[in-house]
This record gives structure tokens, sequence and C-alpha cells, in this order.
């Protein structure tokens, strides 16, 4: 065996050998979750973490729940942010964690405990993924289990409580197992260690596409330093298990193309990406990784100064930190000590973003590498998250450092004291460990879980597409609406996610208007069937819009309340506009200036009837792109000249409250 792998060949049998110390495991890192989150495992049927995203990944993972079991190929086209399409990709779809709770939510029918089950699994998994890497590496279940602990309980991840997907990070050190165990491995076992790498990959993709990209960063680092290895070795299994492990996940990365495409199509449809100084804003600076998140008992009063978000609290905690620097004199380890220092300083380089400055002058970093050449790596909103990435080297080094701590106390015992000294060390570790990631849990208080609403109760019981008022401020004023709707699921002009779509702003400024007879109508032209009117409305701006509808004869109250609920008089007549221009063809608005709501709300129908658009101007954030000749379909007010905008030549197909579609001769 070569000599830089020695470490493969023990498997130690401390404190019990077998199952009964990986259920010890297991057993600890149960105790560890409940313990550090209390009292949520006492109220998982009606409580989450907090009122923020925790309330938009349950509206996720009961979408998934509902679209799958009712409309599958309409998965991604989610209930928000009506009309636009592909919403479910506008953030994490976490269809991996929604599958790994399918019974929970299938039997019970809650998706607040379904949610709450996935949230202990995800801390649990992570921390039983990295016991597993460091019982690999070292053969030492005791350093499994501390590491695995301090990996999966670090202050950056409990930072991150509301966060699912960042929370499921299991996947990255199971996939570098299986990428170490494909290069130490021959034959038909190679090929199942990378069958395995395979699958974490497309697992990954499943259960985070954010991490996804950690997941890809992270095995072109380790597969660099691996390929190195075969290069100054000569070593061409090596080099072999390489290629095979790499086929992999090109095989896996083929097998999530239905699950990714929804998030290039977004890319396409809206332009998103993010900008330079949203990625420079949201960048680690080094002294981040002195900073902790204030709910940290420990850390959190002691780094507050260097506190500035909690994205940006990196602090690992001081037992994973100085057992990982111990881990580095590990000569025995070779090749994966150093693929695991690198996968360290990669996270950290990386999660500085563009540049940071050294000695006074502004030093550019590999970040910009992987933002101008890797697909979809603009989306990225937070690169100090590759401190996550960070921590699966620091915890793998950790693992090490405790392996050569035991041993080194080995050596002063006798033998038959081992198995006390065992448990001593593990207690101490785990008290070691808890310092650094207790945590203050805030509970929210209960939520509805049997009972909706009544307004809820009457659109669920006469469907429709709904506008919930008032919308809030801010760019989503909160996930309720999301929330709300896996009581009707109904289609919901409002929404939350990580992104929204560019008329949102536009949408809540002309709500503002209603009652107004213009802004009603723009409404029925949308689809809106439903104006739901809230408690959360102010007196005045409620009397106004009551007297308003009372005045407008397309409008009825259908559910009077506190929370009333008013019907339109249906015409959707933007969508009638859409359907006059033949499937496929591409479309032109070529002055979507004089209303860009109407305009985006077109953008938005069409795309989903699935049409080019093209255009002159910006809705949002979103800018259209010119074309470059008159097409054969182009919509216009009915005021204005289509000679004007290059159609010289055209016929009038449809006509809708002032609006125009064209039909260009010189397409017969």
């Amino acid at each position: 065996m070569n000599s830089l792998e020695s470490n493969a060949a023990p498997r130690g049998r401390l404190g019990g050998g077998g199952y009964r110390t990986h259920a010890l495991a297991l057993l600890i890192f149960t105790c560890f979750s409940i313990a550090l989150t209390w009292p949520l495992a006492w109220k998982m049927r009606d409580t989450i973490v907090s009122w923020g995203d925790p309330v938009f990944q349950v509206w996720t993972m009961a979408w998934n729940w509902h679209a799958l079991t009712t409309s599958p190929g309409d998965l991604f086209n989610a209930d928000v942010f009506y009309p636009w399409r592909n919403v479910l990709a506008y953030s994490d779809h976490l269809l991996g964690q929604t599958l790994l709770v399918l019974p929970v939510y299938a039997l019970t029918g809650n998706v607040l405990l379904a949610d709450n089950v996935a949230f202990f699994m995800a801390l649990i998994f992570s921390a039983v993924a990295m016991y597993l890497l460091v019982v690999d590496i070292t053969g030492n279940r005791l350093a499994g289990v501390l590491a695995g602990a301090a990996f999966a309980f670090a202050p950056p991840r409990m930072a991150h409580v509301e966060h699912l997907h960042i929370l499921s990070a299991q996947w990255l050190p199971l996939g570098l197992l299986c990428l170490r165990r494909t290069t130490l491995s021959n034959g038909r076992r190679r090929l199942w260690w990378a069958a395995g790498l395979g699958g974490c990959f497309f697992a990954q993709g499943l259960f985070g596409v954010y991490f996804l990209y950690f997941m890809v960063v992270m095995l072109i680092v380790a597969g660099a330093v691996y390929l190195g290895y075969a290069l100054s070795e000569r070593n061409r299994q090596l080099a072999y298990s390489i290629g095979v492990a790499a086929i992999a996940c090109a095989i896996a990365g083929l097998l999530l193309v239905p699950t990714l495409w929804p998030y290039q199509q977004v890319h396409n449809d809206l332009g998103v990406e993010r900008e330079e100084a949203e990625v420079a804003f949201w960048s680690a600076i080094p002294d981040d990784y002195l900073a902790a998140p204030p709910s940290n008992d420990l850390w959190g009063a002691l780094f507050e100064d260097q506190h500035r978000h909690i994205e940006q609290d990196l602090f690992p905690g001081l037992f994973i930190f100085a057992f990982a620097i111990i881990g580095l004199f590990g000569r025995e380890f070779g090749r994966v000590r150093w693929v695991l220092l690198a996968l360290v300083l990669t996270g950290f380089v990386l999660s500085l973003g563009f540049s940071t400055p050294v000695f006074g002058r502004s030093v550019q970093l590999p970040y910009r590498i992987f933002y101008d050449w890797l697909p979809g790596f603009r989306a990225i909103r937070v690169p100090a998250r590759f401190g996550h990435l960070a921590l699966v080297g620091l915890g793998g080094l950790a693992g090490i450092g405790v392996h050569l701590a035991w041993q080194h106390l080995k050596t002063r015992l006798h033998e038959h004291n081992w198995q006390f000294a065992w448990v001593g060390v593990l207690i101490a570790g785990l008290a070691l460990v808890w310092a650094d990631t207790s945590t203050t849990m805030n509970l929210p208080p209960p939520l509805p879980v049997d009972n909706p609403r009544p307004d809820y109760a009457y659109v669920a019981e006469h469907p429709g597409v709904m506008l919930e008022m008032p919308m809030g401020e801010g760019p989503v004023a909160s996930a309720w609406p999301n929330f709300w709707s896996t009581k009707h699921w109904n289609e919901v002009a409002n929404g939350f996610s990580g992104i929204v779509p560019p008329t949102y702003d536009l949408l809540r400024e002309r709500s503002r208007q209603i009652p107004d007879p213009e802004a009603v109508r723009l409404m029925q032209g949308m689809g809106i069937d439903y104006i739901i009117v809230h408690k959360e409305m102010p007196p005045e701006r409620r009397a106004e819009v009551e007297e308003g509808f009372k005045s407008n004869p397309a409008v009825i109250l259908v559910f009077p309340g506190i929370d009333a609920v008013y019907r339109l008089d249906r015409d959707p007549w933007l969508w009638e506009l859409a359907a006059a221009v033949p499937d496929g063809a591409t479309v032109d608005l070529p002055d979507i200036a004089s209303d860009p709501l109407a305009y985006g709300t077109l953008v938005a129908i069409l795309q989903r009837e699935g049409h080019a658009v093209r255009g002159n101007g910006t809705i949002g954030y979103m800018e259209l792109k010119p074309s470059d000749n008159p097409r054969c379909y182009a919509i216009l007010d009915a005021g204005a000249a289509p000679a004007d905008y290059g159609y010289l030549n055209v016929d009038a197909v449809a006509t809708e409250e002032g609006y125009v579609v064209y039909r260009n001769r010189e397409c017969d």
C-alpha cells in the first residue's frame, strides 16, 4: 500500500466496535441537535425556527408535495408570483428534503412537522457524514464523533438555523469520502465508489443548488490535488480513478438537468445574475473569521465588535480550529491531509470574493475565474458562504488532530485504562464542542395547523387567481402569502423568494392606486379573480378601497369580514392579447416605457405560453433585448404608429383595452 495513504488500512474499534459505536454516534448527534435547539423538539407540530425563511421553506416543501401528487409537469410553475413561470427556481427547490420527509407529510398532512423533521435531519446527517469521513480516514470513531459534532454544529452553521439548504451539508463530506475511496480502490470496487460519488453529486443537486456549486468547486480542488499526485508519482491508476470519478459526476449532472434547466430558463427570461457590487457587499473579509452570530452563547458576546451579518459570521469554533492545526502535523495522512487543507484555503479565498486588501493594496482573487467561466455561478449572491466549504476541510483536519492527540494519550496509559480514558475524552471533547456551539433559540409563537382562516377557506372552495392587499413594504414583505397558499393552492400575485419578478415593485405601486377603475381593469387583464383586503390595511386606506369597490360594478364583495374577499368580473384581456400570437412566434414590445407593468405582465404571459420576447427598455431590473429587424408580431399602444418602430406593412390582428397586436405582412 502507498505509504502516503497508509491510514486507509486501520479500522479502530475504540469504545466498542462496529455498528454499536455508529449507533452511539447517531445518538450523540441527535441529542446535540435537540439540546442546542430546545425547546423546538417539544413544539415540532406547530412551531418553526423563525417567521423568516422557514415560513418560505414550509411552503416550498408543501408545494413540492402538492405538485408531485397533482401535476408533476408544473412543479416549477409554483403558485406564487403569478403569472411568472418557473418561480420555484427563484430559490432552492428543496426537492431532496421534501422526498426525505415525504412519509411524515404523507401520514400527518402537517408540513410544519415535516419541515422540523427535515431541519433536525439536516443537522444530524451533516454530523454523521463528517463522522464517516473521519472514521474512514483515521479508523478512529472517537475522532469521528468529535469532528462530526464540531462540524455540524459549528457557529457559522448554527447562524443559519433558518436556512435548510445551508444546513443540508451532508453530501459534501460524503462526496469527499467517496472520491477518496475511488482513488484508493481498483476494479469493481472503484466503480462502486465512483457510483457513490455520482450519487452524492446527484443528491446535492436535489438538496441545494447553492451547495451544488460548492461541491463542484470541492471536487475540482480535490481532484486537482489527487491529479497532482498522479503526475508526480507517474501513477496511472490514480489518474484513471480521477477520470472515472469525473465521468460519474458528469452522468449525475446529466440526470440533474430536468431540475437545473428551470434555473437556466429563469436566467434566460429575466437576465438574473448578481451584479459585482452585490457580490462584493456579501463577500467576507478576513476579520469575519473572528465573528460569531449574536445568538452564540459564548463567542457572540466576545466577538460582538466583529459581527456584521450572520452571513459573514465565520468563526468556526475554537475546538475545530485548534485540532485542525494539530491535524496538519499528521504526516502519515499524506494525500488526504493536503486535500483537506486545499479545501480550507479554497473556501477561505473564495469567501473573500473578487478581491481583498493586502498591505493597503487590493489583490485580485480567483473568484473572478468562477464568476466569468462557470455557468450559473453569477447567480451566487453570498460569496461568504464559501466559508462553509472551508468548514468541511477543517472538520476533516480536526478529526485527524483528535486522532493524533488520542494516539499520543494512549502511549501514556495502560491498555486496561483505554476504555475509561476514551469515555473521559469523549465527554470532555463534547463539552468543548458544546461551549463553541451553544446557541440561544428564540422561537416564535405557534402557527395554526388544522384550521385555515375563513377568507382562505372561502377561496379554497371557490378557486381563482388572487391578489392580497396590502402588499407590504421592502422588496418582498414576507413569506406569509406563500404559507397561507398551502390552505387553498390558488395562484397568487404576491410572493416571497430569493429573487422576485421584475414587475413586483410595479405591481405593489399599482395596487396602491386601487380602487381606481383603471388599476382594477389592469388586475382583470392580468387574470386576477379575487382581491383580498386584509385587516393589516390602515383604516383610512381600507375605507377608501371599500367605498371605491362599491361604486364599481365589476367588483363584488363575496366574503365580508376583517379579511374581506372581493371578486372581479373575469376578463383576462392581457391573456387574450397573448393568445392572438401563434405558438412559438417571437413577439416584439418596442414601447414598454408607456406602461412597464402592463407590458411586463405581457412578458410573463408570453414567456409562460412559450414565446420569446424582444423589446426596448427596462422593466424593473430586467432589460429586454431589442430586435435587430421587425418581427412577425409586435404589440403596441393603440395610439402609437407602428411605422415609428419599423413596422411599415402590418395588419392589426387583435385589440384589447388600448393595446394592439400587429402582424407583419412580410411574414406571409
